[in-house]
């Protein structure tokens, strides 16, 4: 499989998520499309190769964002607080006891 398609798609999924416009969704995956053409392209994969990559990308993005989902966590309100500790910069709430 494509690795570069598979990053594509799973970044194109992730964002996708982040918008409600339908024309954006579909710019977002046009451009991922894009990167999976040029592999074709440019003879580095052939289409089974691209699908796989692209299919990959999809799934990986759909577990990471169920994981997320189980966890409770929520990307849109982490803020840099200036402290340094990691916990609450990054992932704010979360219970590494609750989680393990």
């Amino acid at each position: 499989p494509s690795g570069y398609t598979a990053i594509g798609f799973a970044i194109a999924s992730i964002l996708a998520t982040q918008h409600n416009n339908a024309m954006k969704v579909l710019l977002i995956y046009v451009g991922a499309g894009i990167l999976g053409f040029s592999r074709i392209y440019l003879a580095q994969h052939n289409l089974s190769e691209v699908l796989g990559g692209a299919t990959i990308g999809m799934a990986a993005a759909f577990i990471s964002l169920r994981i997320i989902q189980h966890f409770g966590l929520n990307f849109k309100a982490i803020k840099n607080t200036g402290k340094h500790n990691q916990s609450t910069v990054f992932l704010p709430g979360f219970n590494w006891k609750k989680a393990f």
